[in-house]
């Protein structure tokens, strides 16, 4: 059984906000498994907060070995996508603090500690987390499922240079993809596992070509 590290994009109106679980096998250079993706449309702050609570608290001893995630007494439960998580406990979470996720990654910190990690997404943390993402995947270290929709979010990032010759990473918002919440989810959740402490002042120089196409499982 691997470690499990969560990234978390935060939306609220217009875009999702989605979950993404990953599992990092004990190899040297670990293969990152997705375990889980949970999107949640227009869902009040509360019910996303409920919704991370609930997967932050279980233990590895839990003997509940399903996906669904709870959202109080009184509202919906979520469930994951794709891959059951089973028993397994969430070693750590990086959530985006940006804007409308400010507060709530700031309650999950204080109620979590060390294990919840806010990023407030600037253009070089996200050229440092793009970078990584598709390093990854040319390396053929990230497991994805072979889910359409899914794989469509992922492609919808693109690499533009400013006028001022800066890197921005960005992708046009649909009604089916979002703003992109798929892609920096999953960077989050990578970032997560790959950094002891997420370092928001590295500023990546590395020039990207097209993000290489991941294979299914």
């Amino acid at each position: 059984m691997g470690s499990l590290y969560l990234g978390v994009d935060i939306g609220r109106r217009r875009d999702l906000t989605v979950l993404w679980l990953l599992e990092a096998d004990d190899a040297p250079a670990p293969v990152y498994w997705t375990r889980g993706i949970l999107a949640l449309d227009r869902q009040p702050f509360a019910a996303q907060r409920q919704a991370l609570d609930s997967l932050l608290a279980r233990r590895a001893s839990d003997e509940n070995r399903n996906s669904k995630i709870d959202n109080g007494t009184s509202g919906p439960s979520f469930e994951f996508r794709f891959s059951s998580f089973g028993s397994y406990a969430v070693r750590r979470c990086a959530i985006d603090s940006t804007g409308l996720g400010a507060m709530l990654a700031e309650e999950l910190q204080t109620k979590w500690g060390a294990r919840v990690e806010p990023v407030v997404f600037t253009q070089a943390v996200k050229e440092t987390l793009a970078v990584r993402v598709k390093r990854l995947l040319e390396e053929g270290r990230v497991r994805l499922p072979a889910d359409p929709a899914v794989r469509a979010a992922l492609g919808a990032v693109k690499r533009y240079v400013t006028p001022a010759g800066h890197i921005r990473f960005d992708a046009d918002r649909t009604e089916a993809a979002g703003h992109a919440d798929h892609f920096w989810a999953l960077a989050l959740a990578l970032a997560a596992a790959e950094e002891p402490a997420i370092s928001l002042e590295f500023v990546s120089s590395t020039l990207l070509r097209p993000f290489a196409q991941a294979s299914a499982f």
